[in-house]
């Protein structure tokens, strides 16, 4: 979904934040608009992934087609 991978942060009793590193530049978003797209990206990346099992079970028939 991007090139590089980020963090979403909550510091306790502050807004979400996020952290992202592209090729040794690290960069801390604050901007609520530009948080939230991220965050948004982050709940459908994770909604479409396996859960452990299923990601085994994935790699491992990946592997017997080789």
């Amino acid at each position: 979904c991007l090139d590089n991978s980020f963090t979403l942060l909550t510091p306790k009793g502050k807004e979400q934040v996020v952290y992202m590193e592209s090729q040794g530049y690290p960069r801390l978003i604050t901007g609520r608009e530009e948080v939230r797209i991220l965050a948004a990206r982050y709940g459908i990346i994770r909604a479409q992934a396996l859960n452990p099992y299923e990601s085994l079970d994935f790699i491992e028939k990946m592997l017997e087609e080789r």
